[in-house]
């Protein structure tokens, strides 16, 4: 009996992971969205949609607008100096993650402009 706990256990602690994880970034079996500016020709926009498909568009989802709780970015140019996004990106909060051990500095500068241009 348990070693049967701990084999299904085993499993299912896994398998239910990967239902969750499967689940990110879709939309309900609807065609996916593409990310705002993915068919722009200008290199630093394309180099910044590329970083945000990788890093962001779980929880900020493919036009800005927010999977989770104050996530939505689609104006965030507005309301944030570019410092200001610079410094989220960087230190995280309020259930983001910090990405200053993640991406260079070259990375967030790329996002951090094309982000300060969402107004």
């Amino acid at each position: 009996m348990d070693l049967f706990r701990k084999t299904s256990a085993g499993f299912l602690l896994p398998a239910a992971l990967a239902v969750m994880l499967a689940a990110c970034g879709t939309s309900g079996g609807k065609t996916a969205q593409p990310v705002v500016d993915e068919n722009s020709t200008d290199p630093n926009v394309q180099a910044a949609v590329e970083l945000y498909k990788k890093n962001c568009l779980v929880c900020h989802g493919p036009q800005l607008e927010g999977k989770m709780a104050n996530t939505k970015m689609d104006k965030v140019g507005a309301t944030l100096t570019p410092d200001e996004i610079k410094n989220k990106i960087l230190h995280g909060g309020n259930g983001m993650i910090a990405y200053k051990d993640r991406l260079s500095e070259d990375e967030i500068k790329l996002l951090t402009d094309w982000l300060a241009s969402k107004k």
